[in-house]
């Protein structure tokens, strides 16, 4: 469980899914960011096929809190 605090939605705008809200922070941080188009955009994390979801949020949910483990942000650090 991480100790971040909440992003404040606008009202109207909460996404309604894990994948919903990855795909559309993605897409800000690429409009803000024209360089990044292309890089980090492929991926709707919110797609379905078959009425089912491509990419299920426990799944998400899981690789998020992988890369969010301490020992992986040292090789970052200068």
């Amino acid at each position: 469980m991480s100790n971040r605090e909440p992003f404040a939605w606008p009202k109207g705008k909460e996404p309604k899914s894990l994948g919903e809200q990855l795909t559309t922070t993605i897409r800000a941080i690429v409009k803000h960011n024209a360089s990044l188009a292309g890089v980090i955009d492929i991926v709707d994390f919110n797609e379905t096929r078959n009425g089912e979801r491509e990419i299920r949020d426990g799944t998400l949910k899981d690789v998020i809190e992988k890369f969010s483990d301490p020992r992986y942000g040292s090789a970052c650090k200068t």
